[in-house]
């Protein structure tokens, strides 16, 4: 028969293509041939051998001839157990076996091992194809196993080191807040552990008010620790402990990627100790307060006393002394004998006592003046004491020597001057027996302080009583042996401790004494 008009149409443009009836076939074959060696995934078939005692490759795509190190012409025909001969012991021929009997698909994660070693891991999804083979896409998660081994070791060894150190420390999950681990320290510290830090807040802190405070406080430092890469100081917190105390910790927090680092320094008894610090340093505060007014007080009526001394006992006792200067002057000649004794005793005794008023008001005065510290020219100073004693100590052929190597010093310029006429006076007055008397002022300086020094050959004393010649009204010789109120060093020792300095003497019986005033520098 000869072939009509359609058959021609159909056979000239398979003519002209190239194709025949069964090309669909062909291009689906070649479709699906190349996603199946184009995936990424490895992809094996296997169909049934034995009813399913044992499987044989059909098929092996590229991805799977890569990660398994062979090739499709190599295993095609073979049996799965031939080619891998742990299969068994994978549990994955199993696996085979009851998806080819079941039809339905299996997840089956593997481990690889050669010569008793891991070689790597594999992710299997296992189906059965309508062919009534089975096929397992596979893939390669050795290097995403091998790094959450690591991950895993490397969170161990922190862990290990973070239970071995004497600080608290606990790591809290940032994707679901959860408490992952408590350091021994930790739990021995606070006696419990909690499932999620928000549990751990409302059990750390039950008061809701301070919870709140805590956290308003706390966050700010996390977002600092991770931005800054660094461990942070949280600041001290006031934690509950399962045993019903509170201990009070300084908070240090610190970021890996999914993990903070919280470290609790319990510095309770520092806490406790500084508590009780500021209750002592207020209780001081109020007693030097109270001792300030006490002070205050007595100052004011010493103030009070010191003016009734200079207007009360002056005035009475210049009366007595005009009188007596009276009868001296007018009335001598016609004195006895006995009254003229008399009448020069009480010029004395006015005299003395009024230098001894003078002296007491002088004392007195100190504890109200204010130190005011400037450059004094020394030798300048010392001059001008000495001018004022000129006739003193011409009288009485005093030898006189100034040795001191600075022209300055720092100090209260009224106080020193006074200090320094005192140990003059007290000089000339205890050396007039020597003969000749000598009197030396020397001095030195230190990086520290200026020291002056005023020296006699006169009577001296016994180092015994060194303390208590610089209290007041003391005297080591009689008043009728040598004039003097047992004021002038107490005055010395006053003027010289209020400008930070100190006064002392060295002395023997009968060979002089030497007295020093010790000043210090200004601390630069």
């Amino acid at each position: 028969m000869t072939p009509g008009r359609e058959d021609d149409r159909r056979i000239a443009a398979d003519g002209d293509s190239g194709r025949t009836t069964e090309d669909p076939l062909t291009e689906s074959e070649a479709r699906f041939r190349g996603l199946f060696d184009n995936t990424i995934s490895g992809v094996a078939i296997y169909r049934a051998v034995d009813d399913g005692a044992d499987f044989e490759f059909t098929d092996l795509n590229s991805a799977a001839q890569r990660i398994e190190q062979t090739t499709r012409q190599a295993v095609l025909g073979r049996r799965v157990t031939d080619v891998f001969p742990g299969i068994g012991e994978m549990g994955l021929l199993e696996v085979f076996r009851r998806v080819w009997r079941s039809g339905r698909p299996e997840h089956h994660p593997v481990t690889v091992y050669r010569d008793e070693r891991v070689i790597g891991w594999r992710e299997n999804h296992v189906y059965r194809l309508p062919t009534d083979e089975i096929v397992a896409v596979y893939d390669d998660v050795t290097e995403r196993k091998q790094a959450e081994e690591a991950l895993r070791e490397s969170e161990a060894g922190l862990r290990a080191v973070l239970d071995a150190t004497p600080f608290p420390v606990a790591l809290v999950d940032t994707q679901d807040d959860k408490i992952a681990f408590w350091s021994r320290s930790a739990l021995d510290l606070f006696g419990h552990t909690a499932p999620t830090a928000a549990e751990w807040y409302e059990i750390a802190y039950p008061d809701p008010a301070y919870r709140r405070d805590v956290v308003e406080r706390w966050t700010p430092f996390v977002e600092e620790a991770r931005r800054s890469g660094r461990a942070v100081n949280a600041g001290e917190y006031r934690v509950a402990c399962r045993d019903g105390s509170v201990r009070t910790c300084e908070m240090y927090v610190a970021c890996l990627p999914d993990r903070l680092i919280v470290t609790f320094n319990d510095v309770t008894e520092r806490a406790r100790a500084e508590a009780e610090v500021h209750r002592l340093n207020a209780e001081l505060e109020q007693r030097v307060q109270r001792r300030t007014a006490q002070l205050t007080a007595k100052n004011e009526e010493l103030e009070r006393f010191t003016y009734t001394v200079s207007h009360d006992l002056k005035a009475p006792l210049r009366g007595i002394a005009g009188y007596a200067a009276e009868l001296d002057r007018k009335h001598r000649a016609g004195l006895s004998e006995r009254a003229d004794f008399c009448v020069t005793q009480i010029l004395t005794a006015t005299r003395n006592m009024d230098h001894l008023i003078e002296d007491l008001m002088r004392f007195t005065r100190l504890d109200s003046e204010t130190v005011s510290t400037t450059t004094v020219d020394i030798h300048g100073l010392i001059q001008a004491i000495l001018h004022d004693r000129a006739l003193a100590l011409k009288e009485r052929h005093t030898d006189v020597t100034v040795d001191i190597p600075f022209a300055a010093l720092l100090a209260w310029e009224r106080g020193l001057a006074q200090a320094l006429a005192n140990l003059i006076d007290n000089a000339i007055t205890y050396s007039r027996e020597a003969e000749p008397p000598r009197l030396r002022i020397g001095g030195e300086e230190s990086a520290a302080a200026w020291r002056l020094s005023v020296a006699d050959n006169g009577v001296g004393f016994d180092m015994k009583y060194h303390d208590r010649i610089f209290g007041l009204f003391n005297r080591l010789v009689r008043a009728d042996e040598y004039d003097g109120t047992g004021i002038g060093l107490a005055i010395t020792k006053k003027v010289v401790e209020k400008q930070g300095g100190r006064v002392w003497a060295e002395a023997t019986p009968g060979e002089g004494a030497t007295f020093f005033v010790e000043l210090p520098r200004p601390v630069q």
